[in-house]
């Protein structure tokens, strides 16, 4: 099966999310027939493209299709892969460049956090890599090293 999902509705999502990702495109409308179902498939994907978790994805996708969230649709958002999206355009929208500024100094931050070996270092990584991120852009965060938390 294609990881990706069927290739003609892989390739209407990549097209839309080129535009979602073009700011030389915006404002932009994202409209579908029944106004839930296909672009919540195509927003579903830019979440996973935002690095969100699989659960919060579907989960958005799910309120606003509400009462008749479609098995397909969350299958498609589960199984497209992120990797193979087209990349964004010379001009990104500001709040995707500066979420991924965010993302990348939180992978940062973990690179050089001294909280533990490598092996355990290379899981936790691993685990908020696919889980995404844990908060929006607009909350502050700071690290504590562990032995600071101890009573």
């Amino acid at each position: 099966a294609d990881r990706a999902g069927p290739p003609a509705l892989s390739r209407l999502v990549n097209a839309a999310l080129s535009a979602v990702l073009d700011r030389e495109q915006h404002p932009l409308l994202l409209l579908s027939a029944s106004g839930t179902h296909e672009v919540g498939t195509i927003v579903g994907c830019l979440r996973r493209l935002q690095q969100w978790s699989l659960s919060g994805a579907i989960d958005e996708y799910r309120s606003f299709a509400a009462p008749t969230p479609r098995l397909s649709c969350e299958q498609f958002i589960e199984t497209w892969d992120p990797d193979l999206a087209p990349p964004p355009r010379a001009h990104p929208p500001p709040w995707f460049e500066s979420q991924h500024a965010l993302l990348e100094s939180d992978a940062e931050a973990w690179r050089r956090m001294p909280c533990c070996d490598a092996e355990e270092a290379a899981r936790l990584r691993e685990y908020f890599r696919v889980s995404g991120a844990l908060c929006s852009p607009g909350v502050a965060t700071t690290l504590v090293a562990e032995d600071a938390v101890a009573d």
